[in-house]
């Protein structure tokens, strides 16, 4: 698995909106990613590793809760 995510697999993994997660890579509310903005559209980073430990889930188990399996 990549060791990146896209703000609506983070907010699966936490149950939260990924609009939500946007929001928060925007106002750089977060230690675990960075949101770019590009023209008019924004560019979103979110570290797996970093994520995973500040939430307190297994990297190894991601795959898995992203697919509906966990």
């Amino acid at each position: 698995m990549k060791k990146r995510l896209t703000p609506d697999q983070a907010g699966k993994l936490i149950d939260a909106p990924g609009q939500l997660i946007r929001v928060m890579l925007q106002q750089g509310n977060t230690s675990w990613g960075v949101a770019l903005k590009r023209s008019n559209r924004y560019t979103y980073y979110i570290n797996l590793d970093k994520f995973c430990e500040e939430y307190k889930i297994n990297p190894d188990e991601v795959a898995a809760k992203l697919s509906g399996q966990a």
